[in-house]
């Protein structure tokens, strides 16, 4: 049996997606034990039936898993991208005041533009 999953890399020829497929090396009623590596002993877990895995037995899970992933990634690097905005354009607002020897330590500089769609509790 064979479990598959998606991913990408960056080389010369640019973004490159890629099906890569393991080999179930074991299995129990739960779980599969999938080969990482050709040539290795190295094995991973998998659970049967989970809603989110490393690798899925049929390739349009795999496919879905790496969407979601690649969703989940796009939106903390725009996070990310909003907040550093954010601090580079606050800190040059601040400057003096966050550069005199008697100033605050620290200092509230703004909302990013994510900040409403985050729950805190």
């Amino acid at each position: 049996m064979v479990l598959y999953r998606y991913d990408d890399f960056v080389a010369e020829e640019g973004l490159t997606l890629r099906l890569r497929s393991f080999e179930v090396a074991k299995q129990t009623d739960k779980t599969y034990f999938i080969k990482m590596f050709e040539f290795s002993r190295v094995t991973r877990q998998c659970r049967k039936g989970a809603a989110r895995s490393f690798a899925y037995d049929n390739k349009e899970q795999a496919f879905n898993s790496y969407m979601q992933r690649k969703a989940k990634q796009a939106w903390h690097a725009k996070v990310a991208m909003q907040t550093s905005e954010l601090a580079l354009k606050q800190a040059m607002t601040h400057k003096d005041l966050l550069t005199r020897n008697y100033g605050a330590m620290t200092s509230v500089m703004g909302k990013p533009e994510f900040y409403e769609q985050v729950h805190f509790d």
